[in-house]
């Protein structure tokens, strides 16, 4: 059930507010949890489990006072101190919460919660309440656990994070294989301690840990925050010169972005200590000799904030030669293809994207920040997506986002009613508000306000465009043209480095042939034609 259907289910009372409020926490939808709880309690006042449940989403925002009232109102008096993570050393101080909440200093106001369904998904939602000292104490709990979105609001750094993986196929290739397994587990482990080690003797001072998950994090602190342009280039470097020499790890760098939009957040992080919700294991911090550290606050404590070193040398890149990463890249797009110019271009897509803001908006979020929810896609597949050329505008602006299920793809065009304005208002409500959503059709029996009547509203009897129209619609174009050659350069760069790893530095494509040489010292990627 959507969480549209959901809120819609709960309004009408055709499902019982207990039910809807352990859906809505599933999904990640905080709010309609909290107001689901609060209709729950409104009923029946003698509900204890309601007021337990209704504190915990009270201590999830940060708001530690409303849930010791929960907690009164279900007869259990508030501990002041709990324990968090159980180890030898001791629980943590309120000033190690604090300096936990100074040291993971990232997107002011806002922090991530992980969440999981009934079905087995799993993901993160923005939570927009600030990291706090309670909120820390509850994930080092284990009650919740919390993310942070690197990059702040002037896009600066306070800390960035390298992590280590078992690549997706490496995990496929040795399902049901235990002695594989174990191998696969022993490689990640060397590799782990290899690299925290080369961190150490560039003079950092990393925070070590173990995801939880199939990896492991090392946190880096910074003296003062830097800009996150120059912390990005700085850790595609250490990449490049860092990266395992397994095909079966990977290495990121986070953060991803230099900067972001005023309502973008960029990717985010998991913090160490919790649980992670789908393996069930804590984010342990790791000693050097890859054992878990008997008192992580007392860690943390010892942290150093050390200026970034120079990053070494590139080291030579390694490549599996009998299974490429990528599929041979094609000179030009063909006829069924689409670029991210088509969108201002394509004559079915083009006044539509033109004409409505908020679809404007949605498209570049997902191409920019490559973060897309469920109801902005909904937007755009009920706008777009009533032509085949809409639908690949709608793909592509989803293959953009990290994680999209291959399913979630539009298969062939809607035949019904477009979306309304209205809808689009309810369902993207935040960049309705910052863009605007007041377009102006000219009234038609019958219709009513929907993106695609931007389609008719051309203006067709202008057959000689006024010095303004000719001044826009080269604009326009110009636009195009930048993007479709910042596009370009893109994918040149991309297949230039995936190329340098294969054997020969030779790849077939339509029409003739890719090749990577050198000129007088600098790579330079070049076509070949048949």
């Amino acid at each position: 059930m959507t969480d549209d259907t959901l809120r819609a289910a709960f309004e009408a009372g055709s499902i019982p507010a207990r039910e809807v409020a352990r859906r809505a926490e599933a999904q990640g939808d905080l709010t309609l949890a909290l107001r689901a709880l609060q209709v729950v309690v409104r009923d029946n006042p003698l509900d204890r489990d309601a007021w337990l449940a209704l504190a915990e989403l009270h201590e999830a925002r940060g708001d530690s006072a409303r849930a010791d009232e929960c907690r009164r109102r279900a007869g259990v008096e508030p501990v002041e101190s709990p324990s968090p993570v159980v180890n030898d050393g001791g629980g943590p101080t309120d000033a190690d919460l604090l300096r936990f909440c100074e040291l993971f200093s990232g997107r002011e106001g806002v922090h991530a919660r992980m969440w999981r369904g009934d079905d087995g998904s799993h993901g993160y939602s923005p939570v927009e309440q600030p990291l706090s000292p309670d909120l820390a104490r509850l994930h080092a709990r284990g009650e919740h656990t919390l993310g942070i979105y690197l990059v702040r609001v002037d896009n600066t750094v306070t800390c960035c994070c390298f992590d280590l993986d078992v690549t997706r196929r490496a995990i496929q290739s040795v399902v049901g294989d235990a002695e594989r397994t174990r191998a696969l587990r022993a490689e990640l482990a060397a590799a782990g301690l290899d690299l925290y080690t080369r961190l150490r003797e560039l003079g950092l001072d990393p925070l070590f840990v173990d995801s939880g998950w199939k990896g492991r994090h090392y946190w880096v602190f910074l003296p003062r925050p830097q800009p996150a342009a120059d912390v990005l280039r700085w850790g595609q470097a250490m990449v490049a010169a860092l990266r395992p020499r397994s095909t079966s790890l990977s290495l990121e760098f986070f953060p991803k972005q230099a900067t972001v939009s005023k309502d973008g957040m960029g990717n985010l992080v998991k913090l160490p200590l919790a649980r992670h919700l789908v393996s069930g294991r804590r984010a342990e911090l790791l000693d050097p000799d890859s054992k878990p550290v008997a008192d992580p606050w007392a860690r943390l404590r010892q942290v150093r904030r050390v200026p970034l070193p120079t990053a070494p040398e590139p080291l030579p890149a390694v490549v599996d030669p009998g299974e490429p990463e990528t599929a041979p890249f094609a000179p030009a797009p063909g006829p069924g293809d689409w670029t991210e110019a088509d969108y201002e271009a394509n004559a079915e897509v083009g006044p539509v994207y033109r004409g409505c803001a908020v679809i404007r908006s949605i498209v570049e979020q997902a191409l920019r920040e490559r973060r897309l929810s469920r109801d902005e896609a909904v937007v755009l597949e009920h706008s777009l997506g009533h032509g085949a050329d809409g639908v690949r505008g709608v793909n592509y602006a989803l293959d953009r986002v990290p994680g999209w299920p291959a399913d979630g793809r539009m298969q062939s065009p809607h035949r019904g009613s477009p979306i309304s304005c209205q809808r689009i208002r309810q369902r993207a409500a935040g960049h309705a508000r910052r863009v605007g959503c007041d377009c102006h059709f000219e009234e038609r029996p019958g219709e009513y306000p929907n993106p695609l009547l931007h389609r008719r509203e051309i203006h067709p009897h202008k057959h000689d465009p006024t010095l303004d129209d000719a001044v826009e619609a080269l604009a326009r174009a110009e636009d195009r043209l930048r993007t479709i050659r910042g596009e370009v350069q893109a994918l040149r760069a991309q297949v230039a480095e995936k190329l340098a790893r294969v054997p020969g530095r030779r790849w077939a494509g339509r029409g003739g042939e890719w090749v990577l040489v050198d000129d007088d010292g600098v790579a330079d990627l070049r076509f070949e034609r048949r």
